[in-house]
């Protein structure tokens, strides 16, 4: 069950353009699915086996906002931001006759957004449209388990912030062809986006090193 209310406007701010979206949300779930690699029979014999396992209930609100705003005919900045609280309201289940309890939500982070600037540069006539924008992400802590609380401690991420930029060429020289340079992670920051959760089954868990500081090229051709 889902219950959404936003508001959306379009018009001038200081008098100078402006957009910004916002919206508020609440959900209810029932039987969540999630997998879990429990061992059904112990320790030897059998192996741990993926099982899919319906969690009774949890409940998930929050808001999202974004906007921008024209300071000059050749500036916009702008910027989302987004905050979302998740919890199982019954998280205890039983699989092969034992226990589990879950919580927190996994791969949730309460907070999370972007601030961003782009600037139109000046070319000659017939030659295109030019921009530079550079982009801030950051967000909070979250946990790349359902059981960190239970069984599988150890398995929370911390926050990071991230700077990317990217150079654009649209429209080369009045063709169908367009260019870009792009940055991402420019300052090669050290983080995590996820992980697997193997706590229960073998002992430990892994995590999933994000993306480094990453150059490329992009070049398209519209007809």
């Amino acid at each position: 069950q889902d219950i959404e209310g936003g508001l959306k406007y379009r018009g001038e701010l200081f008098g100078r353009p402006a957009t910004v979206n916002t919206a508020m949300f609440i959900q209810w779930i029932q039987n969540v699915q999630r997998v879990e690699f429990p061992d059904p029979d112990g320790p030897g014999g059998l192996a741990s086996i993926a099982v899919t396992a319906n969690v009774p209930s949890s409940r998930i609100w929050g808001f999202e906002a974004q906007g921008s705003l024209r300071p000059a005919g050749w500036l916009e900045l702008g910027g989302s931001l987004a905050y979302t609280k998740a919890t199982f309201t019954n998280g205890n289940i039983t699989l092969f006759g034992n226990p589990y309890s879950y919580g927190p939500v996994g791969d949730t982070p309460k907070l999370s957004g972007t601030a961003y600037a782009q600037v139109a540069l000046p070319v000659g006539e017939g030659m295109g449209d030019v921009s530079l924008r550079g982009e801030l992400y950051g967000q909070s802590a979250q946990y790349f388990s359902n059981a960190s609380a239970s069984i599988a401690p150890g398995t929370r991420l911390p926050g990071y912030a991230l700077l990317n930029t990217r150079l654009d060429w649209k429209g080369i020289a009045g063709t169908g062809f367009s260019a870009a340079l792009f940055a991402k992670n420019l300052t090669d920051k050290a983080y995590f986006v996820g992980g697997m959760t193997l706590a229960a089954a073998l002992g430990h868990n892994a995590a999933a090193v994000g993306e480094p500081r990453t150059y490329g090229l992009e070049i398209s051709f519209r007809y």
